[in-house]
């Protein structure tokens, strides 16, 4: 869902799936392992500069999160795999739990 698989950087409203935040990952310990210090990660005709250290935090704070999501998600569909009634179902939260949206100012 876009109301989950979402964070903002810079303002800028984006989502990275598991490829390509393990692309990027890659990238970042590639780049390090040969003495570089920044990186520029791209999200469609966007660029942002920054420290390599900083990429990775941020990489693995999205990994981190997307994580957390799924394992919400997993346990509704257990949840509601256990409803009998409509009336159950219809009150199901399904919103319940998930952590807060990220936001990264960089």
């Amino acid at each position: 869902s876009e109301k989950v698989n979402v964070f903002y950087f810079n303002n800028v409203k984006m989502w990275l799936d598991k490829a390509t935040r393990a692309g990027l990952i890659t990238r970042c310990t590639s780049a390090k392992s040969v003495g570089e210090e920044n990186t520029t990660l791209w999200y469609g005709t966007m660029s942002f500069s920054m420290p390599i250290d900083t990429a990775f935090a941020v990489l693995y704070a999205i990994e981190n999160y997307a994580s957390n999501c799924y394992d919400v998600t997993a346990s509704h569909k257990k949840d509601i795999e256990s409803l009998n009634t409509l009336e159950e179902i219809f009150s199901y939260n399904i919103a319940k739990d998930y952590p807060q949206v990220l936001e990264f100012n960089v």
